[in-house]
């Protein structure tokens, strides 16, 4: 059987759009070759690699394409912000992402200016009061009341939040930026506090990204195991792909 016919019929199974795992994909493929042994399959993987009608993402997934890697786009203000804050403290390593990322993904416009700007806990405190003189309103940390009574009705806010240890990270023009992957695991996070009551679709958001990224589903679902969401956004995700 033609490799082609092969992944034409692995696409009715799994979904077009979808990404799979090692182990579905070995199922799969013994339905087709059961003649075959296990580590024979294995050697089918990589020929159907090489002839790139599938490519990995991340460790034990795959997917039918070869989708860009995504970068993030910061606003001048917020450029300008992280470099006004590393001023005042440069040994603090911290990440910054705002509500435009998200709107990147969707390709949509927001005239509301959300920031999170991410660090050490133990260094939130002195980051807040060196910050308290800024022009835009900031939030140490804010929790549920916080946030409805003075986030949520504020066109610009800054949000200063815990930077969980292991968060995948890149560095874009000497600013520290989160991964599309802990990007996603913190929309996930923050949608019925935060982004939902502000329009946000995280279901929307994930689909757009899957369908228009590269995501690497195992640093995605390593992060959310850090933030104790790693089952729950898994099977969010399964929920997404089949819509």
């Amino acid at each position: 059987m033609k490799h082609t016919t092969i992944i034409e019929s692995l696409k009715e199974t799994v979904g077009k759009e979808s990404l799979f795992s090692t182990r579905d994909l070995i199922a799969f493929l013994k339905k087709q070759y059961p003649e075959l042994q296990e580590s024979t399959l294995g050697w089918k993987i990589n020929q159907l690699k090489k002839e790139e009608l599938i490519f990995q993402v991340g460790r034990g997934f795959y997917s039918f394409t070869q989708k860009p890697e995504f970068e993030p786009v910061l606003s001048l203000r917020s450029k300008r912000l992280y470099n006004k804050v590393k001023k005042l403290v440069p040994e603090l390593e911290i990440c910054i992402w705002e509500l435009g990322m998200l709107n990147q993904i969707l390709e949509e416009e927001t005239d509301r200016y959300l920031v999170f700007i991410a660090a050490k806990k133990e260094a939130l405190e002195l980051l807040f009061s060196e910050m308290l003189g800024f022009s835009k309103k900031v939030f140490l940390n804010p929790d549920k009341t916080t946030i409805e009574r003075y986030v949520l009705p504020a066109e610009e806010a800054i949000l200063l939040v815990p930077l969980v240890t292991e968060t995948p990270l890149m560095e874009i023009n000497d600013t520290l930026l989160p991964s599309l992957e802990a990007l996603l695991v913190d929309t996930y996070i923050k949608n019925d506090l935060l982004l939902k009551p502000i329009g946000c679709s995280t279901e929307q958001i994930f689909q757009e990204a899957f369908k228009k990224y590269k995501v690497n589903q195992s640093k995605l679902l390593r992060y959310a195991a850090r933030r104790d969401k790693r089952e729950e956004l898994n099977t969010f995700i399964q929920t997404i792909k089949k819509t």
